[in-house]
């Protein structure tokens, strides 16, 4: 009974303790402050969270992962934002390595059949002016970008 009753208390304890704003983020996001003034004045509003995940590897090159919190209130909704375009890139990766031929650097053009809808036959942001997995990806990362990652998916 004594076991269950320690238990019990274990899990509550965890359940309902704060979790305490990461001294690493505090110390980045000090220089972002004038950035984005609007946003660290009235967190509330914006409902401002952030988890942020560090991965360091061991001496064996075993992963180890730190987590980071700032603001993190655990019966709010957390927003994922872009966290789905990791896996989407990966995802591209995996599936540009099966194929024979061609690598991430290789243009590609994205046509449609679609009435009204115009392919993709150059890229004005790339260094060549031209599409290709690399620079979907370089975008979906640097600039977040939700076409990129639309043309990942597809």
């Amino acid at each position: 009974m004594l076991k269950h009753l320690l238990i019990f208390f274990i899990i509550v304890s965890a359940a309902t303790a704060q979790p305490t704003d990461s001294k690493l983020l505090k110390e980045i996001l000090e220089n972002l402050i004038p950035v984005f003034s609007n946003i660290f004045s009235e967190p509330d509003q914006y409902k401002l969270q952030i988890i942020y995940t560090q991965v360091n590897r061991d001496r064996n090159n075993v992963p180890e992962l730190a987590t980071h919190t700032y603001r993190l209130k655990p019966r709010e909704y957390f927003y994922p934002a872009s966290t789905i375009k990791i896996p989407i890139a990966v995802l591209a990766m995996e599936k540009l390595n099966s194929i024979e031929n061609i690598d991430r650097d290789t243009p590609l053009n994205i046509l449609t059949e679609m009435p009204g809808l115009e392919g993709i036959l150059e890229d004005k942001t790339s260094r060549t002016g031209l599409p290709s997995i690399a620079h979907y990806i370089h975008k979906l990362f640097v600039v977040s970008d939700n076409d990129a990652s639309n043309r990942l998916y597809e």
